[in-house]
């Protein structure tokens, strides 16, 4: 029963974590260059990120289906959340990248 509580205690952490990420990840676009390039570049390396958390959590995931055990549980978390922010930073970043062409077709 204590480990249900635990996980759902932690899930819950994440959720919140996540919402605020989201919530950051709408400053990122006042932040960067109003260069088109610069943030594809941006957007590029966000996409090289995102592959290599997708892999570290899908071999960690397999290893927890195998093994419980609590830190483990914890990497899972805090990678599913990291993912969860690159992919609110890249989803700024693309609309940054439409408002600036949008302006430059004007």
């Amino acid at each position: 029963m204590t480990r249900r509580v635990g996980s759902v205690a932690v899930f819950l952490l994440a959720a919140v974590c996540i919402v605020a990420a989201v919530g950051c990840a709408a400053t990122v676009g006042s932040e960067t260059s109003s260069s088109p390039e610069f943030i594809r570049k941006e957007i590029g390396e966000i996409d090289n990120d995102i592959l290599n958390t997708e892999e570290m959590y899908k071999a960690r995931l397999t290893a927890l289906q195998m093994e419980e055990d609590t830190d483990l549980r914890r990497e899972v978390n805090r990678l599913w959340i990291e993912l969860e922010h690159l992919r609110s930073q890249k989803a700024a970043l693309e609309e940054r990248l439409s408002e600036l062409e949008a302006a430059q077709r004007k």
